[in-house]
């Protein structure tokens, strides 16, 4: 009798340890995945940081830059027509897209600046698209009921030669860029607040 009750003790002992262990490894993986969310979440910061530094810089390098009277394509009538003869009032409205551009990063911006050309007049509001895929384009017009007008770059100009970032810009009547804003995935909370300003300053009329 005394060996079955030492025999139940020990095995009760067993059971607890056993317990413990486990508690403890959860513990330990519970913990383990705790740092891993605080070391993802700080590479995300670490990023946006990064991506938000790249956009100031790329916002000052091109204020107030002159760009040449580059040579475009009416995407819809295929005509061929200079930069200078869209520019019939003091400010216009345009943003900058290539192929290789993030779609996702200026599509809320595209959206939006869509609607103010609808509510403000298409000859104030423009879309410069540097892009081969003419297919690919339409696509994303037609999916979006992206209605301003559109053209696409044939010479392009120095400071979007290689540049694959959407840049969106207020350009003066001499071709001066103005107000540069950088559509991207870590402002889009800036995306209505701007053209709201663009809209009550230089659009008010």
């Amino acid at each position: 009798m005394k060996w079955y009750w030492l025999l139940i003790l020990f095995l009760f002992l067993a059971l607890f340890q056993l317990l413990q262990i486990v508690d403890l490894n959860r513990s330990v993986k519970d913990l383990s995945a705790s740092k891993q969310l605080i070391y993802q979440q700080k590479k995300m910061l670490e990023r946006e940081m990064e991506d938000n530094e790249k956009i100031t810089k790329m916002q000052h390098w091109f204020e107030g830059v002159q760009i040449d009277d580059m040579l475009l394509t009416d995407f819809y009538s295929k005509d061929t027509v200079s930069l200078s003869s869209l520019l019939t009032i003091d400010k216009s409205l345009f943003l900058f897209i290539s192929e290789k551009s993030c779609t996702t990063c200026y599509l809320p911006y595209l959206k939006k600046m869509n609607s103010l050309a609808k509510k403000r007049g298409f000859d104030r509001v423009f879309l410069l698209a540097d892009y081969e895929n003419r297919v690919g384009l339409k696509s994303l017009l037609f999916e979006h009921d992206i209605r301003m007008k559109v053209y696409t770059i044939v010479k392009t100009d120095r400071l979007f030669e290689h540049n694959i970032e959407p840049i969106s810009f207020l350009l003066t009547l001499n071709r001066y860029i103005d107000n540069v804003f950088i559509p991207h995935k870590t402002n889009f909370s800036l995306v209505e607040s701007y053209l709201n300003i663009v809209e009550e300053r230089f659009f008010n009329d």
